[in-house]
């Protein structure tokens, strides 16, 4: 059978290791049909002979990536993230066979910790993937091949899309920082389109260590998650605003048992509950050092996630990233 063209978009801003790991390996695949399309701020040297490069500014990756899917002339893109990489070389082959089901519109999977990841990268991780933090990314039903599952948003570090399902839609929000992947997906369902999981569709991706990089992150994935939920709203989607209703809930409960005797003896009950989930689910991840982190990473990415949200709700995200181009235009003088 013909393989369809596949195009890999990668945007970063500047060549560094982990930069070029990931274009080493997306071009040793194991699939003849496809090209590498490389999207950095400044111009640079083309040390990578199969690569086209695309020179863009200082620019929102999902700029870059629309720019990528214009620029393209395939049947499907890949996305990554520059600091991640394929785990097969099968990588592409793996995802383009259930582009043969007409229903399908992407195709995604796991993005899996490296084995040299330090120990706070590591159990960033397991606060990422954890029950109290995964929220909406758990599996909607299972798709007809084993091991695979409808979801309703996958990560655009490791994400296969038509081409001409992009052009509908208009490609990624380029107003969105973070999150314009959920958005993309949300719209790929209302076409009438599935966003399919797919276990051997996995790249090695680095995580954030904790835990001021993993909650700074998570602030803004909070803020950007807001934007989506004010523009797409529907009852399905509550569950990003869970973490919000804690942080609130902290802040008023914490005033009012000040107040009354009865509200200070349900507020340290239901702190007390919380915290025992949290240690439960903590204790089941790892032995307990990593127990430990994971256990004050939960409470952080929930207080960090929920206040994000918070101002994300307030916040117009056409004026933030005005405020995002000034500053990179005074950083160039």
């Amino acid at each position: 059978m013909k393989e369809p063209k596949v195009t890999i978009i990668i945007p970063f801003k500047e060549l560094s290791r982990l930069v070029e790991k990931c274009i080493e390996k997306c071009l040793n695949l194991n699939y003849k049909n496809y090209d590498v399309l490389l999207l950095p701020d400044k111009k640079l040297k083309n040390k990578f002979k199969k690569c086209k490069i695309i020179s863009t500014g200082p620019i929102y990756p999902s700029e870059k990536r629309n720019i990528g899917i214009e620029k393209s002339d395939c049947e499907i893109c890949a996305f990554i993230d520059s600091d991640a990489y394929p785990v097969s070389k099968n990588w592409i082959s793996n995802a383009v066979k259930f582009f043969d089901y007409t229903n399908i519109g992407a195709v995604g999977g796991p993005n899996l910790v490296p084995e040299d990841s330090s120990l706070l990268e590591k159990a960033s991780a397991d606060v990422i993937y954890s029950k109290l933090c995964a929220g909406g990314n758990y599996p909607i039903r299972r798709y007809k091949v084993k091991g695979t599952y409808e979801y309703r948003e996958i990560a655009s570090s490791n994400l296969f899309v038509r081409r001409e399902l992009l052009k509908k839609i208009g490609g990624f929000d380029p107003h969105q920082l973070t999150s314009e992947d959920s958005k993309l997906c949300f719209q790929i369902n209302k076409l009438g389109k599935k966003v399919i999981f797919v276990p051997d569709v996995a790249v090695y991706h680095k995580r954030r260590r904790l835990f001021w990089p993993h909650t700074k992150r998570v602030f803004i994935e909070g803020r950007n998650k807001a934007f989506i939920f004010k523009e797409i709203f529907s009852f399905d989607k509550f569950f990003y605003f869970f973490p919000s209703l804690f942080v609130l809930g902290l802040i008023f409960g914490f005033i009012l048992s000040f107040l009354f005797e009865i509200i200070k003896w349900i507020y340290m009950t239901i702190i007390l509950l919380y915290l025992l989930l949290v240690l439960i689910e903590s204790l089941r991840l790892k032995p307990f050092k990593r127990a430990l982190i994971v256990f004050i990473g939960i409470i952080s990415t929930h207080l960090s996630y929920g206040s994000g949200f918070i101002k994300g709700l307030f916040t117009n995200k056409h004026n933030l990233k005005k405020k995002s181009q000034l500053k990179n235009i005074k950083e160039q003088k």
